[in-house]
């Protein structure tokens, strides 16, 4: 619980981190960053789609630097805890994209972004055209048993079908 100093003494906010966690989720769903979501037990796993992006990322103590060449659509997903929306990371995220024709395209592990507005994982794609598709999100915990949060059940899988994703090329 948040506490703040009123006439030298310590009082405690009415609003708690929950609340606050809870709005930004709220905010980050009002603001069209996720296209969808669903909650799958105790999580709550959102997916957004937007043109590709240059990417920075940590390898080893480093910043990194991931060049667009052909990719033609940025795929992101998270994944919050029901219980207080925190987003969770260090997980181990996977998306495998299936065409309506039941084609699958590929399958990348997508990379944790600490973007200030939006923690997500995420990865450049490069897709055959605009279209109808399924995002198949795997989730995996690579820290079991971690005390700030519940350890997942084993890995999550779950299918976002109908996705309209119309593809681009990165203008900014």
């Amino acid at each position: 619980m948040m506490t703040h100093i009123e006439n030298s003494k310590l009082v405690k906010s009415k609003r708690n981190m929950e609340e606050i966690a809870r709005e930004i989720v709220d905010y980050s769903f009002q603001k069209d960053a996720y296209q969808g979501h669903r909650v799958v037990g105790d999580y709550l796993i959102a997916y957004m789609v937007e043109k590709p992006r240059s990417l920075q990322f940590l390898r080893g103590g480093k910043l990194m630097e991931e060049k667009l060449q052909k990719e033609n659509a940025y795929i992101g997903v998270a994944v919050h805890s029901t219980s207080d929306y925190h987003f969770i990371d260090h997980l181990s995220v996977t998306v495998t994209i299936i065409d309506e024709n039941g084609n699958v395209i590929g399958k990348q592990g997508h990379l944790y972004h600490q973007r200030p507005e939006l923690h997500h994982y995420g990865k450049n794609w490069i897709l055959p055209g605009d279209g109808l598709y399924t995002l198949r999100v795997s989730i995996d915990d690579q820290e079991q048993g971690r005390p700030e949060h519940k350890s997942l059940p084993g890995k999550l899988e779950v299918d976002f079908r109908d996705v309209k994703i119309v593809t681009g090329k990165y203008t900014g």
